[in-house]
């Protein structure tokens, strides 16, 4: 297996199609992609001027990468083997953005070493790091969305499943599909309800595949024991009504069971769930235990 390494000095700002390929890869590469908090790294310091921060500068994505025999039609697998964080995070409050906003009259920021496998919040609590990529997504079928936004390309998803040892597939609309990836977080609790996670950079490994003709409307993603579909709308009622009519498709093409029965099994085993309400798209997910399913069912994805 080839590895390739993708710094963080190529990234881009929003996906589109016929974004321009900072690396291209064989499907089944190896890929170390660099990347920078979502600050692009201009907050280091607790004495650091938030009126010197470039505020067009923000959310970077590594990428995008074109990874060949991608063709639309297909899904993109990236298998996240290993999420490296820096040695220090960020968080922000500000009375602009965050469920909490109408609490504050402007905008601060606190600093959170990292160390030992714990981000320090103060010198009483320290909580354990569970890495999680924030933006991951590929090209989309049309527009264009800044990398703050999420969508059925993926994008700002700010899922705290996205982590190490998940498998991720996208819907494939651009040949080659364009991956790029950024706003990692050293931890965050589903919601993301102040509007940021603890933000830092990180050293990412994946491997990337293609799935030939495994068609997707949205992500979905595979934790080992869930499948789990992804799903962004203007309101989290839509995104969740997305996210369920999505997995009743997928589970309606794989099982023998007519409708009805597929809607009791989700109701029964299935959990809706929560990913982030603070971007411009609300995100939720529906996830189904995989066990049951392959044992009584045969399912495979």
């Amino acid at each position: 297996m080839r590895t390739f390494e993708i710094g963080d000095g190529k990234a881009i700002y929003a996906f589109s199609r016929g974004m321009a390929p900072a690396e291209t890869v064989p499907a089944g590469s190896r890929l170390i992609i660099k990347t920078k908090d979502c600050f692009a790294n201009q907050i280091r310091s607790q004495g650091d001027k938030l009126d010197s921060v470039d505020w067009n500068n923000i959310n970077p994505a590594t990428g995008p990468i074109f990874v060949e025999g991608a063709e639309p039609g297909d899904a993109l697998e990236v298998k996240i083997e290993k999420i490296e964080v820096g040695n220090q995070g960020v968080m922000m409050v500000d009375k602009s953005f965050g469920v909490l906003r109408e609490r504050f009259d402007g905008m601060y920021f606190k600093i959170l070493p990292i160390k030992d496998g714990n981000v320090i919040f103060d010198d009483k609590l320290s909580i354990p790091v569970r890495p999680m990529i924030g933006v991951i997504g590929v090209a989309p079928k049309e527009g264009s969305f800044n990398t703050a936004t999420p969508h059925s390309h993926g994008g700002n998803m700010d899922t705290s499943l996205i982590a190490s040892g998940a498998a991720l597939y996208f819907p494939v609309a651009e040949k080659g599909a364009l991956l790029a990836m950024g706003d990692v977080h050293a931890v965050m609790g589903d919601g993301e309800v102040c509007g940021t996670g603890v933000e830092t950079c990180a050293a990412v490994t994946v491997t990337v595949n293609v799935r030939k003709g495994l068609e997707l409307k949205n992500p979905v993603l595979d934790d080992g024991k869930n499948l789990v579909v992804i799903a962004s709308a203007k309101t989290l009622d839509e995104a969740s009504r997305v996210a369920v009519s999505d997995m009743a498709d997928i589970l309606a093409a794989r099982l023998s069971l007519d409708m009805q029965n597929i809607n009791y099994l989700m109701s029964a085993i299935g959990s809706l769930q929560v990913s982030q309400v603070v971007d411009p798209l609300m995100t939720a997910r529906f996830s189904m235990p995989k066990e049951p399913i392959e044992r009584a069912y045969g399912f495979k994805f």
